[in-house]
């Protein structure tokens, strides 16, 4: 057998091992799936998935990173369409990422919930570490566009898009642990409102642009998630309305 062949079977065997993986951790949650229920379910020994994956950590790692990716390269045609400014491209990876999380919110909570384990604290650092290195690439390449077309002021577009990226990780850690403690209160639901802005003007200051002219709408995200709680410019524009 040609090393390319035994290449090939090793490869399609590691993604029906994902394939399982992601569909069990789904069905059964990721406490109560084994390795052995893996194993049983591929039609392998476990030894032969211990083989490929030391623990189901590391299988789960194996799961995320491979959907990061393949959520990523939806955004490629975006990032390359000439015809968008960067300011829209922005404002439209938000608006896709977002609703692909709301399409797949299931599988977002699970992951969080094993995430966000005081024990897999050093897990939840290297996953967005790993984040950080798939996603700058993409976002510097915005920024560049938008300082070519005058939106945006940024002197070092690949030193400025990790910032970007560290801040919305400071978000959706909030957001995150919000979520996983079911708290839906008003006042933890207004704090999320209110990072939210900060998020966005804090983004329109690193890039460079006026205040107020991003329009990334992030305050719609929290309301998406968070439905039965009204920001509190919503409230203002329903008094408004009463008034």
């Amino acid at each position: 057998m040609s090393e390319s062949t035994t290449t090939k079977r090793a490869a399609t065997r590691i993604d029906a091992i994902l394939d399982t993986a992601e569909a069990l951790f789904m069905e059964k949650g990721y406490d109560a799936t084994s390795m052995r229920d893996i194993a049983k379910a591929v039609g392998i020994a476990k030894g032969t998935l211990y083989h490929h994956f030391a623990s189901k950590l590391d299988l789960l790692d194996a799961v995320v990173q491979r959907r990061s990716r393949a959520v990523l390269a939806t955004f490629e045609p975006l990032i390359n369409d000439s015809t968008i400014d960067a300011p829209s491209k922005l404002r439209l990876l938000f608006l896709q990422g977002n609703q692909w999380k709301i399409e797949h919110r299931d599988f977002i909570l699970s992951i969080a919930k094993v995430m966000y384990r005081p024990e897999n604290a050093i897990w939840r650092e290297q996953i967005y570490r790993t984040a950080l290195e798939m996603e700058a690439p993409l976002l510097s390449a915005i920024i560049r566009q938008g300082i070519d077309e005058g939106h945006f002021d940024v002197e070092d577009p690949e030193a400025t898009a990790p910032i970007v990226l560290t801040m919305a990780r400071e978000f959706s850690d909030a957001f995150a642990r919000a979520l996983l403690a079911n708290d839906h209160t008003p006042e933890t639901v207004r704090w999320l409102h209110r990072k939210a802005r900060a998020y966005e003007r804090s983004m329109e200051r690193v890039l460079g642009m006026s205040v107020g002219t991003l329009h990334l709408n992030l305050e719609t995200i929290v309301s998406a998630w968070f439905p039965d709680h009204l920001s509190e410019n919503e409230e203002t524009h329903q008094s408004t309305q009463r008034s």
